[in-house]
């Protein structure tokens, strides 16, 4: 097995139609990998959320990791 670092990351959405704005936590390796769990998982570039931003979630100043055994 292998151990590797993940870190938590927020991805925002927003609902084409109406405007709703959601946001999402996900565990990925970086923050391209977030982004496309979100998206792929909500239907992709043309489902019906368009994506808005993401990034890294801190607490106290540092960047929440753990790791994962896989």
């Amino acid at each position: 097995m292998v151990s590797m670092t993940v870190q938590l990351f927020s991805v925002g959405m927003m609902h084409k139609e109406t405007g709703e704005k959601i946001r999402l936590q996900v565990w990925a390796a970086d923050v391209d990998e977030a982004t496309n769990k979100i998206v792929d998982a909500i239907g992709g570039p043309d489902g019906q959320y368009s994506w808005t931003g993401s990034g890294p979630l801190y607490s106290n100043n540092e960047v929440i990791r753990k790791s994962i055994w896989g």
